[in-house]
């Protein structure tokens, strides 16, 4: 039974006064937990049974697994040796998987990941000891001989500024009343500038990339790390799994919270399961650090909850507590409260109830400011969605329906980069919907209400054009880069320079960009689509480099 039914099935069955109250405070959301936590309904015993996960070990479906991957080609047999252990209860089934994979890393001079296996080995034997030694003389010689070797850091690249440390010192932080907190240009900017360099504080993957992504940093795994108890999620190393804190949570239940579809609400779950009951009941983490860090639960507690500013209808409150009931049960069933409870209670503990309101307060700061992670597949060199993220420096940015950044994202680390010339003064400015050149006013409009706010960005004032309905050429008196004046002319010679390199190509069309802003009258088509290449070209250029 999904969460929605739930409510649908207790909907105004008592205390009428409280599920029809659109009031909405703390002190309200109080009142709706500790009403919710009375139903029956509301225990989710079966629900949460981890006795009977789906997520359980299967030693049996691992050795069907094995067997399959003993006859597969090289690559194949590392991802079924990865979903192999993954199954695996610990003991000797485990083990012999986990030496048969520790050699065929070796095999691949993926020394450092061969020695993990070795040590996840439970009884080790006197030649897995001596295969250690070996192993880590062959890794200890691999990095001297790639000690001469240096990679250049995104700190290379941008200068950060000294209060907002994610941001460039290309950008001045402004407020208002009506707009908040926003960034603009101390300095002109061109197009290709990284503008942003950020670590998601909290990301989810999408379920369908469980099985080849880390749980933790969300980057495509080869060498699967499985959690020691469930087969709901793999790591990429040993230490995403040490990080991912939060997991202990969600142990053994993680399809069932797939399953009651919390959506981005779950990162609510993760920030709270990520720190010990004792961390969230000093609330030394409401207080602002001075410098803004992305890193600080205190900048994430205090970002943009719009609690209280919205007309929100009372069954929205109320499907939202009970959300928050959900992931208050999900914390009981795991202990995380003390001694796992044998019998669930219809009341809350004052620590319960403390909990659950913050549970609210951040299941308002992820919907108002969460990010979509993407990835390059270099398969069909297509960017596609596989989770979500909180990006606590990111959200200070605002909406504009012509946006003038974009990012490239390597798992939980945006870089975030002008694909226009901004110019000093002028305001960095995100996109929460499709933008003007994809998707008319009137439907961004119904995406833009949901975020608590109407859009007057100058594409929907003045009702800019979709795609389809633009000039497909510059017109004479806007004179530009010689004959280059068509869509289909630029992209064909944009193409031609690829020949000569990515970084050749990204010049090109920056510098096709920076003569534009100077040329060219907004909105253009010709433009817009230069700037969707300049995209395209960082991701290809970043995407694996950082």
């Amino acid at each position: 039974m999904s969460l929605q039914d739930i409510f649908n099935d207790i909907s105004l069955t008592k205390d009428v006064s409280v599920w029809e109250s659109d009031v909405d405070s703390v002190q309200e959301n109080r009142k709706r937990l500790q009403l919710l936590i009375t139903y029956s309904e509301c225990k989710f015993e079966n629900v949460l049974d981890r006795n009977k996960s789906v997520g359980r070990k299967n030693n049996k479906l691992s050795e069907a697994i094995l067997k399959k991957a003993c006859s597969a080609k090289k690559s194949e047999c590392l991802r079924l040796l990865g979903q192999a252990i993954g199954f695996a209860s610990p003991g000797p089934t485990k083990d012999s998987i986990l030496r048969l994979r520790s050699e065929r890393l070796k095999e691949m001079e993926m020394y450092r990941e061969s020695l993990e296996d070795l040590d996840e080995i439970k009884n080790k034997t006197s030649k897995d000891n001596e295969i250690c030694r070996i192993t880590g003389k062959l890794l200890e010689s691999l990095h001297q001989d790639q000690g001469g070797e240096s990679f250049p850091e995104t700190g290379d690249l941008m200068k950060r500024h000294p209060s907002f440390e994610q941001f460039s010192e290309a950008l001045e932080v402004k407020s208002s009343r009506g707009a908040g907190r926003y960034m603009t240009a101390a300095r002109d900017i061109n197009p290709g500038e990284i503008i942003a360099d950020e670590t998601s504080y909290v990301a989810l993957l999408d379920r369908k990339y469980s099985r080849d992504h880390c749980d933790y940093c969300l980057k495509v795994t080869v060498y699967a790390v499985p959690c020691a108890n469930c087969s709901s999620v793999v790591f990429c190393s040993v230490a995403c799994r040490k990080q991912a804190t939060y997991h202990a949570a969600e142990c053994m239940v993680l399809d069932q919270i797939f399953r009651a579809e919390t959506e981005v609400w779950h990162l609510a779950l993760r920030i709270i399961a990520s720190q010990p009951l004792e961390y969230w009941l000093n609330e030394s983490y409401k207080k602002q650090a001075d410098v803004y860090s992305s890193k600080d639960t205190s900048t994430v507690y205090n970002l943009v909850t719009h609690i209280g500013e919205a007309e929100t209808p009372a069954p929205v409150l109320m499907k939202e507590s009970l959300t928050a009931v959900f992931f208050l049960r999900v914390l009981q069933s795991s202990g995380y409260f003390g001694k796992k409870c044998n019998k669930i209670r219809l009341e809350l503990s004052k620590e319960e109830l403390m909990i659950g309101t913050l549970l609210l307060h951040f299941m308002r700061v992820v919907f108002y400011n969460s990010h979509e992670v993407t990835e390059l597949q270099p398969e069909t060199q297509k960017v596609v969605k596989v989770g979500v993220c909180l990006n606590p420096t990111l959200a200070l940015i605002n909406h504009s329906c012509d946006p003038n950044y974009a990012r490239v994202v390597n798992g939980r680390r945006p870089l975030a980069f002008a694909t226009r010339l901004i110019k000093k003064g002028e305001e960095v400015q995100d996109v929460y919907s499709p933008t003007f050149f994809m998707l008319n006013r009137r439907d961004r409009l119904e995406i833009t209400e949901r975020y608590n706010f109407n859009c007057i960005c100058p594409a929907c004032r003045d009702d800019w054009p979709t795609e389809q309905n633009m000039r497909n050429r510059v017109e004479q008196s806007e004179s530009w880069i010689g004959e280059l004046n068509d869509v289909a002319r630029l992209e064909e010679h944009l193409k031609q320079t690829l020949s000569s390199g990515l970084d050749t190509s990204l010049k090109e069309v920056i510098d096709v960009l920076i003569e534009s802003r100077i040329k060219i009258k907004h909105p253009n088509k010709l433009v817009l689509k230069a700037e969707g290449l300049l995209h395209s070209l960082l991701w290809r250029r970043y995407a694996k480099n950082f």
